[in-house]
């Protein structure tokens, strides 16, 4: 069997195939899912230290000045939630 792309991430469970007349491959979980697995993973990666994380995310160049105010508002929402606990 080929190494391909296909295979390597079926392999990792993130899509699965059906023989049907040809192939038909599906992701096996959201995108949200799929993003919430990624930084999980660079939390691990980075020992838990979410500041350096974050400061990843914010040092992006292609950051447009709706993705900061999306950001922003995500960011405001979370400390009022943090702070009414």
């Amino acid at each position: 069997m080929r190494n391909s792309m296909l295979t390597r991430l079926e392999k990792k469970e993130l899509i699965s195939k059906e023989k049907k007349d040809v192939y038909v491959y599906t992701a096996r979980m959201s995108r949200d899912e799929y993003m919430k697995d990624e930084m999980e993973r660079m939390r691990k990666l980075l020992k838990g230290d979410v500041k350096s994380m974050f400061a990843a995310l914010c040092s992006i160049d292609d950051l447009s000045k709706e993705d900061l105010e999306e950001i922003d508002a995500y960011w405001t929402r979370k400390k009022e939630d943090l702070m009414n606990e």
